[in-house]
């Protein structure tokens, strides 16, 4: 059964039909989006229009990278060695200090202009790590050339054929290619 529904004046000149019935705080918070939007709209019309301005405009977005990776926060162009690059300044979680990172076009594939709310709840549920490391564990030229000598022993085993009545597996226990801790 569909509701009857009235037109109600959020802005002057702008009416959105909404249900007889609608609570007054629903038409308070559309009147707030719209003059979000409205201000984001003028942000965004005002940096396409005047690109070469030294203003720096400043939105609040999700950035979708490459690699799966998301971050949130104040951005803004930049740029670095001569290269243009997107500044994130990402806010503080309940696990990361506030940080700020830069990425080249290539390594965008999506951003999301959002209010700041949304921008700072997005970065507290992703908690991008501020600094990622990867650091293999390593093993020292003796350990490797003591591997590859194992190695090269048991493939040389397996080419020569097995002398009669003996088995290759005899003189081994099963661990000759643990490593040495």
């Amino acid at each position: 059964m569909n509701k009857p529904m009235v037109g109600r004046e959020i802005a002057p000149g702008f009416v959105v039909h909404v249900a007889e019935d609608v609570q007054p705080e629903t038409i308070e918070a559309l009147k707030e989006m719209y003059y979000c939007l409205l201000k984001m709209i003028d942000q965004k019309e005002n940096a396409m229009s005047n690109p070469n301005t030294n203003e720096e405009v400043k939105s609040w977005a999700i950035v979708e990278l490459m690699g799966h990776k998301v971050v949130a926060g104040l951005i803004q162009k930049s740029e670095m060695l001569g290269k243009p690059l997107l500044r994130v300044d990402v806010p503080a979680t309940s696990v990361f200090p506030e940080f700020t990172q830069f990425y080249g076009e290539a390594a965008i594939y999506c951003v999301t202009f959002v209010s700041e709310e949304v921008a700072c709840l997005t970065a507290e549920h992703v908690k991008t790590n501020p600094v990622s490391i990867y650091v293999p564990e390593l093993i020292t030229k003796e350990q490797y050339e003591e591997t590859v000598r194992k190695y090269r022993e048991e493939i040389e085993k397996l080419r020569t054929p097995a002398l009669a009545g003996s088995s290759r597996n005899d003189s081994s226990d099963g661990d000759e290619f643990d490593s040495e801790e």
